[in-house]
């Protein structure tokens, strides 16, 4: 059984709650009634998508970047099911992203800022460089400064 599975309540009520922050967006650009049919397909295809989304057990927090990119695949295809370009389904992502930022605590996202920096992090990135995680391959680069 997938990982995520038995998470999908979970993951769902998160896509709804993203939902919410950007509905007022995606009315502006589109209307009520493309935003409600948006969230609806988009939605329904997050959902199928989530038993497909894989785990990576030996670098956890790459987890999260898959995560969202199943959302995000998620709306791209609802929009392309709406005769709608990837830069739409992009800008809908991106506003979706910074929404969700914004309602972050300050506290969290210092945490989170921190804990990317960090030397655990850091060196578990550049002791799995190269390595085939389950058809994902991490490069580590590091760069001065």
């Amino acid at each position: 059984m997938n990982y995520y599975v038995h998470k999908k309540p979970r993951l769902l009520k998160n896509f709804d709650k993203t939902a919410n922050l950007i509905r007022d967006y995606v009315v502006s650009r589109y209307g009520t009634e493309f935003a409600d049919s948006l969230f609806q397909k988009t939605r329904q295809k997050y959902e199928q998508l989530i038993p497909k989304v894989p785990h990576i057990d030996s670098f956890p927090v790459l987890n999260t970047f898959l995560k969202i990119s199943a959302l995000e695949l998620a709306v791209f295809k609802a929009m392309k099911d709406q005769d709608k370009s990837a830069s739409e389904a992009w800008e809908i992502c991106h506003e979706a992203l910074k929404a969700k930022t914004v309602a972050m605590p300050k506290l969290i996202k210092k945490l989170i800022g921190w804990y990317f920096f960090t030397s655990f992090v850091k060196n578990r990135a550049r002791k799995i460089s190269g390595k085939d995680l389950g058809g994902f391959i991490i490069e580590y680069v590091e760069e001065e400064g």
